[in-house]
């Protein structure tokens, strides 16, 4: 009869004890979210740095990136917008 409730619960006791405490499987789940986030973040910035150093060398390229961006931009806002005026409550 109750067969599904007690998975919607999160209990402490459901916890596998095996692996050690809870307090020790906080700490390992912080490592993996941390080395996670480094390595996702990290990746992204180093791509950026690489592209600002390539920016900075072909004037050229930068001002077709400046427009392609403003262009998305604008694209963005007039959708946004149109479904704004579209939006049925």
């Amino acid at each position: 009869m109750c067969g599904w409730k007690p998975i919607l619960k999160l209990r402490v006791q459901s916890c596998p004890m095996q692996y050690g405490g809870l307090a020790f499987l906080a700490v390992i789940l912080a490592c993996i979210i941390a080395v996670t986030q480094i390595g996702v973040y990290g990746s992204i910035v180093w791509s950026a740095g690489s592209l600002f150093r390539w920016l900075g060398s072909n004037p050229g390229q930068q001002v077709r990136i400046g427009r392609a961006v403003g262009l998305c931009l604008m694209l963005a806002g007039l959708w946004t917008g149109w479904h704004g005026l579209h939006l049925r409550v």
